[in-house]
């Protein structure tokens, strides 16, 4: 799985809206980045990863403003306001409006999760390799127009945006069987499912890279070999340009890029527990700080991941732990996390939610999470309850508006190591439920 093995990069996303928008989980969005997104500076850890970012926006300065969306007038409005973070330190966390829909999306979810799943405007995506599916029925072949030659390029990420699928594939190989360094970016349109493929110019690995799509442009991060800068490409798949980003926490902070909202850039920074969030441009260059703070030292291990998102009023903030053990014969990496909330009022306290969860996501006052043992629990903000609504164990859970999508729980999808046989595996067996766990139907 490309996160464990890569640590790959967490999505940091902040956006007010009644759907989930992204996943919160054992990532993706990382990414999605499906997902919803924010503006201003962050901090973020050793390792930042993530899902996707989708929904609403947060950026610019404290300035009152209407805009115009997809043909609907959405007033914004100004975010400011002074909070406590987990280090009891008073933060100010400022922004200028709120806006829905101008959020880029982040191509995540192939190599990180089981059938290759993430969550984009209150629909569940998941891929088989050559079938994408959505919401449990097939919507499409990835495959479909594109030519025999092509067909040895394996699918890594993909994403949706504005109607359209984006899945990044390896290059294919030469006619004499030499491999091709470079990204094949290939498009369809779930309208016309007219399909095409773009060959990007820059010889990128394909499996060190993070990819948002956002106004007919490709964004590459290529966090290998160049954590502060993101690549603009174009739709012929040249590089129009290399943007870099500001890093005064100095040579031992990374800069991991989290989505882009509202023509602006958002990138976490980190350093000693001390987390920064900050904006970029895209058309001016200005780049602003957004939010600050600072979180517990980490446990055991220094591999630790953030990830920031909002979901109805309140800021959840997940730091993920990875470790590695002997199990059996083989060796198993595995993750757990450590999750607060931030309601985003004046004068809030940022708590700690748990420790030692096996995964979570949200959906307004609702936290659905996974704990030690893979039971799945249902934990309401507002009226304190937490209760488990499925004796299923499970690995992955995915909120929608109208349910949940969850996966059974498989420890061999955390085995790491040699190549195994097909009978070593488990299956990834996919469920629906609704939110008290009732309900639930096998849907693969």
């Amino acid at each position: 799985m490309k996160k464990i093995i890569l640590c790959s990069v967490l999505i940091f996303t902040l956006a007010v809206e009644t759907s989930c928008g992204s996943r919160f989980q054992n990532t993706a969005g990382g990414g999605v980045v499906s997902g919803e997104s924010v503006s201003g500076e962050a901090v973020s850890g050793e390792a930042v990863s993530g899902e996707a970012v989708s929904g609403e926006a947060v950026s610019g300065e404290a300035t009152s403003s209407v805009t115009e969306e997809n043909g609907e007038h959405t007033e914004k409005k100004p975010v400011n306001i002074t909070f406590t973070d987990a280090r009891g330190n008073k933060q100010k966390l400022k922004t200028d409006g709120i806006n829905a829909g101008d959020a880029a999306s982040y191509l995540s979810g192939t190599l990180d999760e089981p059938m290759y799943s993430f969550v984009k405007d209150n629909h569940f995506y998941c891929l088989d390799i050559e079938t994408a599916y959505q919401d449990g029925q097939i919507l499409c072949d990835i495959d479909d127009g594109v030519s025999d030659e092509d067909q040895d390029s394996t699918p890594l990420d993909w994403g949706e945006y504005r109607g359209k699928l984006y899945i990044t594939c390896d290059m294919p190989d030469l006619p004499n069987g030499d491999s091709q360094e470079g990204i094949q970016f290939r498009i369809i349109d779930l309208n016309t499912w007219e399909t095409k493929e773009i060959s990007c110019s820059e010889p990128y690995d394909p499996f060190f890279v993070d990819v948002f799509v956002y106004n007919e442009k490709i964004y590459v991060s290529p966090y290998d070999n160049a954590p502060n800068k993101l690549d603009e490409i174009d739709m012929n798949g040249k590089k129009v340009r290399t943007i870099s980003f500001e890093n005064k926490e100095g040579k031992e902070s990374s800069v991991d890029v989290q989505g882009i909202v509202d023509g602006k850039i958002y990138y976490l920074t980190g350093k000693d527990n001390l987390y920064v969030l900050r904006s970029k441009d895209l058309a001016t260059g200005e780049e602003k700080k957004v939010l600050q703070y600072e979180l517990p030292p980490c446990p055991d291990t220094k591999n630790a991941e953030v990830q920031l998102r909002m979901s109805g009023d309140n800021l959840f903030i997940k730091q993920e732990f990875w470790h590695s053990e002997k199990w059996k014969q083989e060796y198993r990496s595995y993750s757990d996390y450590r999750l607060y909330c931030l309601p985003i009022k004046e004068g809030e306290k940022m708590k700690c939610l748990g420790e030692h969860m096996a995964g979570a996501d949200f959906i307004n006052e609702d936290v659905f999470y996974i704990d030690s043992k893979h039971l799945l629990h249902r934990l309401n903000l507002k009226k304190g309850t937490d209760k488990v609504i499925s004796k299923r164990k499970y690995g992955y859970v995915y909120c929608t508006d109208e349910g949940l999508f969850a996966y059974k729980y498989d420890i061999w999808d955390e085995i790491i190591g040699d190549v195994y046989d097909d009978e070593d595996y488990g299956e990834d067996i996919l469920y629906y439920m609704d939110f008290d766990g009732g309900n639930e139907k096998k849907l693969y």
